[in-house]
């Protein structure tokens, strides 16, 4: 059977590379002898479910994490966790005595014991806790990648010192990487190798502007123009030594967790939701004040924009970073604010889904199962009325019920939106401002997209092939069968190749 090798580029967008081949030589020589398509990701897509499903094979229907957060009956909220009982990719492997190394790959914090080395990516808490396995090799990381990043090490602002700053991290953060790949590859023996690189969704998130002159935000500026397209050349170096160096037997993959676009704004639909009578606020004399202050204008989105005029030190930075959320929560209102007992919905997640305040989901929820159709439709009615303030088009493109993604799954939510392809983001905060619509609180100018990126080149891959579909469900399958190994009988995707014998 064949070995593995996974490049992952997370926010990697077939589209994008497509447009630029001509920059991108190592791209270029992959898609034409191999295979190539633009990878289906998880609705809405997320990094957490999205990595999860392909951990798992399997939806958020099944392993159950949707968004970096979830509430609670209580409306408090906690981080999400996906179902244990479903295995990942580097337990299967490991228990049919494949040796695997995963570098950097996100939401693998706690690091996994596996047959190898694991060493966990986006969402670690920070470099002083234990993020590798075995855990004694952090401290061999180290010695010999002293500069090894998991995120940048510095932060984004609209000071024009920061830009730069956060620009130059994100290739310092790339190259350490392919530093500690490269060291991976060479002193350890491995089936199935995975490395993860951020700095193509970073450079996304916050360049976009100075690159898409129809944005709404777009910003002349010569020093952040291609600031994209260098992450995507950097990648193009590193798959360019990856293609020179791995051994003939290996067959490459090349994926990203979603695809990237523009970021237009954010969205504010429960203080939406609670014009129409949706949403009910409690009557605590807590929260009284807290609505006092919200009457006159003190709002995460007022306190964001004073920090942002004020951010002339790094303590003011600082503060910024650590202190803002728990500022608003102080003085705004809360998800723990909403009365359950008077609530019909309400909204939570980084895309703005919708829930259905139900018996069924809380105790202390308004809605029975009977009434449950009735609101979910009068709910999605008036969602549906909301004109995106750059077009005057309906903001609200595509929706989905949650049966027809979740199926019975009652932990996920009623009603899920596509705004805008994805343009439009809901904030973390539950009531950011005192309108419907508000600038991304975190100045960010480019989001995730359902479409990223999938290759593969190797024996038996069909040269210079563009598939017409294939989704992130489908690379666990494909792993498994190109190692000789059977998918466990509840993986939701299907292998997109069969393996052919090594000579």
């Amino acid at each position: 059977m064949k070995r593995v090798f996974i490049l992952g580029i997370d926010g990697g967008t077939l589209s994008l590379v497509e447009s630029w081949l001509d920059c991108l030589p190592s791209f270029k020589k992959f898609f034409c002898e191999g295979t190539r398509g633009a990878l289906e990701t998880t609705i809405p897509p997320l990094t957490p479910s999205a990595w999860t499903s392909f951990m798992t094979g399997t939806s958020p229907r099944l392993h159950g994490v949707l968004d970096f957060y979830r509430l609670d009956e209580n409306f408090r909220v906690r981080i999400s966790t996906r179902n244990k009982k479903i295995k990942t990719l580097w337990r299967i492997l490991s228990e049919n005595r494949k040796k695997v190394i995963s570098l950097a790959v996100p939401f693998t914090y706690p690091p996994e014991t596996v047959n190898g080395i694991m060493v966990s990516g986006f969402l670690t808490p920070s470099p002083d806790v234990a993020f590798t396995y075995p855990p004694s090799f952090k401290e061999e990381l180290f010695k010999n990648v002293p500069d090894y990043m998991i995120v940048e090490n510095v932060k984004y602002t609209e000071r024009d010192e920061d830009k730069e700053a956060f620009r130059d991290a994100i290739f310092r953060m790339m190259d350490a990487r392919t530093k500690a790949m490269v060291y991976l590859m060479e002193k350890y023996p491995w089936d199935v190798f995975m490395v993860t690189f951020m700095g193509v969704d970073h450079a996304q998130h916050w360049f976009w502007k100075y690159m898409d002159r129809s944005h709404p935000r777009y910003k002349e500026d010569e020093r952040f123009r291609d600031v994209i397209l260098n992450a995507y050349r950097k990648m193009d170096e590193i798959l360019g030594y990856l293609m020179d160096s791995l051994p003939s037997d290996t067959v490459m993959l090349i994926m990203s967790d979603h695809g990237g676009g523009p970021c237009y704004g954010s969205v504010n639909l429960n203080y939406f939701l609670a014009t129409r009578g949706f949403l009910k606020i409690k009557g605590s004399a807590k929260t009284g004040i807290k609505k006092l202050l919200y009457a006159l204008g003190i709002t995460p989105s007022f306190l964001a924009g004073i920090a942002m005029h004020l951010t002339t030190g790094k303590v003011m930075i600082k503060m910024r970073r650590e202190g803002k959320k728990k500022l608003a929560s102080f003085l705004g209102l809360t998800y723990q604010d909403i009365d359950p007992e008077k609530t019909l919905a309400y909204s939570f997640g980084y895309y703005g889904p919708v829930y259905i305040n139900t018996k069924r989901r809380n105790p202390r929820g308004r809605v029975s199962d009977e009434d449950y159709q009735k609101v979910r439709e009068d709910v999605l009615s008036s969602l549906l009325e909301i004109k995106d303030p750059l077009s005057g088009e309906r903001l609200i493109t595509r929706w989905w019920m949650r049966e027809e993604i979740y199926g019975d799954n009652w932990n996920m939510p009623d009603i899920v939106l596509e705004m805008r392809n994805f343009a439009y983001t809901a904030s973390v905060f539950a009531f950011p401002s005192r309108s419907v619509f508000l600038p991304s609180l975190t100045s960010k100018s480019g989001e995730h997209t359902v479409h990223g990126i999938f290759g593969a080149r190797g024996e038996g891959i069909p040269e210079g092939k563009k598939l017409k579909y294939c989704s992130i469900l489908d690379i666990a399958p494909t792993v498994l069968t190109l190692t000789g190994i059977s998918s466990p009988p509840y993986f939701e995707g299907k292998p997109l190749f069969q393996p052919v014998k090594v000579r």
